[in-house]
């Protein structure tokens, strides 16, 4: 990481800031990971320009009311859950910022910048002037820490019609012989080695009533064709690439590595899904696609094709799976650019222990009217210092919402005045 996001800091703001002596700009817009802009942004809000990031992974922002990125966990649940949590951000978090952050602290001397104030995690979220996160509230863990600068805008999607231009497979009407249609792909990034996922599910749904779409991210099909081993299934149909625009809307089920992209895609199409990622960002999107009740995670990169067909069988015959796991998405308040964050929206109400809320495990994204997240009285949160503020200011944060009904104190206090009955002998 730290040669990836860390040493490229210089030659990246050097670039920045040559571009900026232009002077023809209104503001910055940086995607999140773009490290080079952490001493741009750092300076007075009076000597510099705007700056907007764009988030294209789950939120990493450190909270008592989840587990710390990386770990893959839901929030916990009850005292013991959150317990768990801030037990496992007091062991794992240090272990992994402290690092980073000495050698970003030495980068920033290098270029004379002051060192940072936030952990690399922490960054997007409390040093932008906004930030966009592909996302909606639905689909990503309750924080009271989030600050109102944060804007869950969705997916990006394709400019309209653009899709049209794209030539399809000479195969494309066999989508519509009736039989359910499992689309599979291992993503553009992660998708060297197809027998990692492709190449399972097509042998674990060879003999299933359903047709299968393979799409290899643009590596040679030939290269799926030699894992496999023989022959592709019958019920498969492989191509290189085929536009998720014309793709999804034909599809029942996905099977994916957990691109945070593609997924909001999917979503956004209400299809189900089974998850298989073990790199990047994937096994934290894996764990929340199951959170929030909209498919299976399998915690593996590389599942057995048993595996895959349970799940496949479960998605496909489980309601719950497509009651409209993309409502969130196409029914957002504001589409685009223009729905600041909402603590608490797109939530389903929750207990005080932090358990889900619906019965029978229903998943959260048909939420239509949200309920802010109770926690733990005790589990007050840290202070944390916006970037660039010199007074040192605080971001605001929402007081923990408040349980309806008497306090469990109170209730013991009015069991004890009670007069006592007395035993009938």
């Amino acid at each position: 990481m730290i040669a990836m996001f860390v040493r490229v800091i210089p030659g990246q703001h050097r670039a920045l800031l040559e571009l900026l002596e232009e002077g023809r700009f209104d503001a910055v817009l940086s995607e999140s990971a773009f490290t080079g802009v952490a001493p741009y942004v750092a300076l007075a809000r009076a000597e510099r320009l705007p700056v907007l990031g764009l988030a294209t992974t789950p939120v990493t922002l450190t909270s008592v009311d989840a587990a710390p990125f990386g770990a893959a966990l839901p929030p916990g649940r009850g005292p013991l859950g959150h317990l768990r949590d801030r037990a496992l951000t007091a062991a794992i978090r240090p272990g992994l910022t402290r690092p980073l952050r000495r050698a970003v602290d030495a980068v920033l001397a290098e270029i004379g910048a002051a060192p940072s104030r936030t952990d690399t995690f922490d960054f997007p979220y409390l040093c932008f002037d906004e930030l966009f996160q592909l996302s909606v509230p639905a689909l990503e863990y309750p924080r009271r820490e989030l600050p109102d600068t944060v804007r869950f805008v969705g997916p990006l999607r394709a400019a309209p019609g653009s899709a049209h231009d794209t030539a399809l497979p000479d195969w494309w009407s066999d989508l519509q012989d009736g039989r359910p249609v499992v689309h599979v792909t291992q993503g553009t990034i992660d998708n060297a080695d197809p027998g990692r996922l492709i190449a399972p599910t097509l042998r674990a749904l060879a003999d299933e009533d359903v047709l299968v779409v393979a799409t290899t991210g643009g590596r040679p099909v030939e290269e799926l064709e030699r894992e496999f081993g023989g022959p592709i299934p019958a019920n498969a149909r492989v191509a290189e690439f085929v536009s998720h625009d014309l793709l999804l809307p034909l599809c029942d089920a996905v099977v994916t590595n957990g691109g945070f992209g593609g997924v909001q895609r999917m979503l956004a199409h209400g299809l189900p899904l089974v998850v298989a990622g073990s790199t990047e960002d994937k096994p934290e999107v894996a764990a929340r696609v199951a959170w929030a009740g909209c498919g299976r995670d399998l915690r593996t990169g590389k599942p057995r094709p048993s595996a895959i067909r349970r799940a496949m069988r479960d998605v496909l015959t489980t309601p719950s799976y497509r009651a409209q796991p993309g409502a969130r998405h196409r029914d957002r308040r504001a589409p685009g650019c223009g729905g600041r964050h909402r603590r608490g929206a797109g939530r389903r109400g929750r207990g005080a222990s932090g358990s889900p809320g619906g019965a029978g495990g229903a998943h959260r994204i048909t939420g239509v009217a949200g309920v802010p997240v109770r926690t733990l009285s005790s589990a007050a949160p840290p202070r944390v210092t916006r970037c660039g503020s010199a007074s040192g200011s605080r971001t605001r944060r929402p007081r923990a919402g408040r349980a309806r009904g008497p306090s469990p104190s109170a209730s013991r206090r009015r069991r004890a005045a009670r007069p006592r009955r007395r035993a009938r002998g």
